[in-house]
């Protein structure tokens, strides 16, 4: 005769491991922490971005350009942080030239395709702040982080 004996001991905590690793391994979404590279958050005045970034290298009637960042002002605020090389960085460690997947890594995306990776500030409900890292090649070759999408 073959032992009656029930898998409910043995399977129980294996379906909360598998869950509770799934659950580990999704990313955060995005916080107001992510809305800063080099020190310089989103909606921070002009005078505060000179504090923390001095001189920039060039200024134009959209905003200021230092090594690897572009700062677009709008009424004398940071709308958008531009990454454009190595030297920056985002908060949670994305860089120009990363592969494509390390976005899905870091980040939980809304949208994603061969040119770009989204990571939308609020998914719920309509908000303009959000993180894109535009891709070539299989690569980010530009990260866009602040108030990006137009309603």
């Amino acid at each position: 005769m073959i032992p009656q004996t029930s898998f409910a001991p043995v399977l129980a905590p294996l379906v909360f491991a598998l869950a509770t690793a799934a659950t580990a391994q999704q990313p955060a979404p995005l916080a107001p922490g992510d809305l800063r590279v080099s020190g310089v958050a989103v909606d921070d005045d002009s005078a505060s971005v000179r504090r923390r970034l001095g001189t920039p290298v060039s200024v134009d009637s959209t905003g200021w350009r230092y090594p690897d960042l572009q700062v677009l002002l709008k009424a004398g605020k940071v709308t958008i942080l531009s990454i454009t090389g190595r030297s920056r960085a985002t908060r949670r460690g994305l860089r120009v030239g990363d592969p494509a997947r390390r976005a899905s890594t870091l980040y939980r995306p809304c949208y994603a395709d061969s040119l770009l990776v989204q990571i939308c500030y609020n998914t719920s409900d309509f908000d303009e702040r959000a993180v894109i890292a535009s891709l070539s090649g299989g690569r980010v070759s530009r990260i866009s982080v602040g108030r990006i999408i137009e309603p």
